[in-house]
């Protein structure tokens, strides 16, 4: 499960969880989101679809979320 805690704020829409949160993350997950629509995407599994994308290869710079996502059957919507 991952928590406001495992998130680094970036900037007042923008958060971080870094490769240091699992040590198969090829990239960090940024999240563009306000405090109450991140407490709303940590509710269900769309962060930890999006922190399983960051694990495959070939990425480069970051996995992005943005404010509208949801819980998908294999990775996180948008």
């Amino acid at each position: 499960m991952i928590n406001k805690q495992d998130c680094h704020r970036i900037n007042n829409y923008c958060w971080e969880i870094p490769t240091s949160f699992h040590p198969d993350m090829k990239v960090p997950v940024w999240i563009f989101a306000d405090d109450e629509l991140l407490e709303d995407a940590l509710g269900d599994l769309s962060i930890i679809q999006a922190v399983n994308v960051a694990r495959l290869p070939g990425l480069v710079g970051h996995v992005a979320i943005m404010p509208d996502v949801h819980q998908g059957y294999g990775s996180a919507i948008r």
